[in-house]
């Protein structure tokens, strides 16, 4: 093994650490107290409205039993509702409510202020570069 794939899988290591901190330390001006579970949830079903339940709780890093917790939290408030998929009807789905669609925007476009500002330090070219290493390592694991 040489060093870059020794730093390589080091880095891999502290990934979520990365985005728990990212999370955890975004704080959306919203009326409701939300924990970063249930933000990122309502960030991915505004991104990506309409995914099974299932490829929910992959998104946030949470097992089944534990997001379907973040769902009865989310549906309580007002904020989702669940709908049987129309390609699977055993499949349940995630969709935004009105509320939630209005909270879930404003949730996002701060979001995107707040990575601007948690990467300010980068100049235009390292943010290119970080976003295309990005997608490169989302294309490698299939997840885009």
């Amino acid at each position: 093994m040489n060093q870059t794939e020794k730093m390589l899988a080091d880095l891999f290591i502290q990934l979520p650490l990365l985005f728990d901190t990212i999370f955890r330390e975004f704080e959306p001006a919203i009326p409701l107290k939300l924990n970063p579970s249930e933000v990122k949830t309502l960030i991915h079903i505004f991104t990506s409205p309409g995914k099974p339940m299932s490829e929910y709780s992959k998104h946030v890093g949470l097992l089944k039993g534990s997001f379907t917790t973040i769902a009865d939290l989310l549906e309580e408030k007002g904020l989702i509702l669940r709908e049987a998929s129309k390609e699977d009807r055993r499949e349940i789905c995630l969709v935004l409510t009105q509320n939630g669609e209005e909270m879930a925007q404003q949730m996002h476009q701060e979001f995107v202020k707040y990575i601007n500002q948690r990467m300010s330090n980068l100049n235009g070219a390292d943010k290119v570069a970080l976003c295309n290493a990005m997608q490169t390592l989302l294309h490698t694991v299939d997840l885009l």
